[in-house]
């Protein structure tokens, strides 16, 4: 896999038990999930089973949200 280098916003960011944020640019990950179910050479179904969408710190190589790095989000699609 390569890094997609994608625009950051400015964002505050909350971390639990601060009394304030921290203003930091902010890049959001799109992870689409699915299934295949294949016999031998041919497919006899796929299909999409969900989608997490995560926001992080541009300066955070991790993504994880349940040790604290990312939280989890809801597009605004336009």
């Amino acid at each position: 896999m390569e890094l997609i280098n994608t625009p950051s916003v400015a964002n505050v960011m909350i971390k639990t038990g601060d009394s304030k944020g921290t203003l930091s640019s902010a890049v959001s990950e799109l992870g689409v999930y699915g299934w295949s179910l294949f016999d031998g050479s041919s497919c006899w179904e796929s299909n999409v089973g969900g989608w997490l969408l995560r926001t992080k710190a541009k300066e955070s190589d991790e993504g994880g949200v349940a040790v604290g790095i990312s939280v989890l989000d809801s597009p605004l699609l336009m």
